[in-house]
């Protein structure tokens, strides 16, 4: 996470990603994706987690693609609507997935488009992979 980054009151890792793993606490922990986490109070702007001291191995190594560098300080993934992270493919090598928080919001929510447009420029990026809110249909560019 660079000094200029931070989740502030995103939450869309605690409400997209799946998440099956013991806990520290030695109990199973379970969350389906595209569902928000049982523990997440989306009331709390200081940070949405009510266990962030004892989370998931999972969600204290989580970073997104924003917290590790991409795109610009407005394509929080609050803001984009979409959660974007990186993925190493045994198919397609370096890849970043658009987990969209709402149907087709690629395509109709302006600041999620111009971050796909911008992720189709970088050359390091060998796929992209535009993952649909509940149907998981994928949508893959190369």
């Amino acid at each position: 996470m660079t000094a200029e980054r931070a989740c502030g009151s995103c939450n869309l890792c605690c409400n997209l990603l799946e998440i099956n793993e013991i806990g520290r606490d030695g109990k199973p922990f379970e969350k389906s994706a595209w569902s928000l986490c049982r523990h997440c109070d989306i009331a709390n702007t200081a940070g949405c987690c009510t266990i962030h001291a004892v989370r998931p191995e999972s969600c204290r190594q989580y970073r997104c693609a924003w917290l590790m560098g991409f795109g610009g300080p407005d394509d929080r993934p609050d803001a984009t609507k979409v959660l974007v992270h990186p993925e190493e493919s045994e198919g397609f090598g370096p890849m970043l997935n658009f987990m969209e928080l709402e149907p087709g919001v690629t395509k109709n929510h302006p600041p999620a488009a111009d971050l796909l447009r911008k992720a189709m420029q970088v050359d390091w990026i060998n796929a992209i992979s535009v993952i649909e809110s509940r149907t998981a249909a994928r949508t893959v560019y190369v």
